[in-house]
């Protein structure tokens, strides 16, 4: 767990030295990119959360941008272990949604909290994953929590139940009917282990594409071919994982993110970040699912400018390290990035430390990388 975290600590330091617009020709940038992630949220946003509030408040923090009065949501989950003897519970009981949200939203604002991580950590490990959550576009945020509980069987578990329930070969996701939004979210939910779910993705795709139409995506062509900011922002959003998780040039895959992105522009609102459904007012929901997908957008033009960049060093050939200089490397990026944090730390708000803007990519790349590398070994 703490090399882990060692080595997203450490991408994140990288980047957030370095990750500024690297290429000026680019038709949209990462700050411009952030810039509608911090409108949305502050749109968006509460002036306090409870445990009830865990998965929107995790949507926030996961976007990169600054998210205000996250503290409350600490002292209120510290406030409710200590009340439920050390479970999580919310209005709904205690669930493997709230636990996944409050785990990773500890870990994107940088909440120091070895004790009340620890616990919701183990609880949620110890929860059943195949128990349905409220909703499968839970799985969302189930999933991903998952690669931090040490059993791998507890994630792919959770992926087999995903798929058993609502997957249909050929139709993408059926939850109260098919569309582009279910199977968009089942695209992104199953990314987290998209080695082992190559088949399914792949077909998830070739369904999600059934909803293209002129101006971005429709919800389903049955109700009308009318594009709308839901239905597009999720598609981008799958697209995004799709980018993330392929092992294949993804020059394709990034034109599609570009082209539905440039399509969800057209469905801003009255300020910055915040969207309408159909071009008819500033709605929350289509903010929402904006958010969801820029968020992934933003991470996927930062890493294209990253390696723009980079195109101008010249790298000389190396030798691959050996397993014992990996891990040393390791608990060496561990030890100076924890002196570094304890050093530079601020405020628990997200745009006031070094897991702001940055760490929204850090995170993604960095999990991927692990996810990735042990999938692959594994193989």
């Amino acid at each position: 767990m703490k090399k882990i975290i060692a080595v997203i600590i450490a991408v994140c330091l990288v980047m957030s030295t370095g990750i500024t617009a690297l290429a000026e020709d680019k038709k949209v940038t990462s700050d411009e990119l952030m810039a509608e992630l911090q409108g949305a949220v502050d749109y968006l946003s509460k002036e306090s959360y409870t445990v009830d509030d865990a998965l929107e408040l995790y949507y926030l923090v996961s976007s990169g941008a600054e998210v205000n009065n996250v503290d409350s949501f600490a002292t209120a989950v510290k406030e409710n272990l200590s009340a439920n003897d050390g479970k999580l519970v919310t209005s709904n009981g205690e669930t493997l949604t709230a636990y996944a949200a409050a785990i990773q939203i500890m870990m994107y604002v940088d909440i120091e909290d070895d004790d009340t991580f620890s616990t919701l950590l183990d609880n949620f490990s110890k929860m059943d994953p195949t128990v349905l959550p409220a909703s499968p576009y839970e799985y969302n945020v189930i999933i991903p929590a998952s690669i931090f509980v040490e059993d791998e069987s507890f994630g792919k578990t959770l992926c087999d139940t995903l798929i058993e329930n609502y997957y249909e070969k050929g139709n993408g996701m059926n939850y109260y009917g098919l569309g582009c939004d279910n199977t968009a979210y089942l695209i992104t939910a199953l990314s987290t282990y998209s080695f082992d779910y190559e088949e399914v993705i792949s077909d998830c795709l070739a369904v999600l594409e059934t909803y293209k139409v002129d101006g971005g995506y429709c919800y389903n062509r049955e109700y009308g071919t009318e594009p709308n900011a839901d239905s597009t922002a999720l598609a981008l959003m799958a697209l995004c994982s799709a980018y993330f998780s392929s092992d294949e040039d993804n020059d394709e895959i990034k034109e599609a993110c570009d082209s539905a992105y440039n399509a969800l522009t057209s469905f801003k609102g009255s300020s910055v970040g915040v969207y309408t459904y159909m071009n008819d007012g500033d709605n929350a929901f289509a903010t929402a699912d904006a958010l969801r997908g820029i968020s992934l957008y933003y991470i996927v033009v930062a890493i294209d400018e990253l390696f723009n960049g980079l195109d101008d060093y010249d790298f000389e050939e190396t030798t691959k390290p050996s397993k014992e200089e990996t891990t040393s490397q390791i608990d060496k990026t561990e030890k100076e990035t924890t002196e570094k944090t304890n050093a530079e730390k601020k405020s628990p708000a997200t745009g006031d430390n070094i897991f702001g803007a940055a760490f929204g990519i850090a995170f993604c790349t960095a999990a991927f990388a692990v996810i990735t590398a042990k999938k692959k070994e594994s193989r």
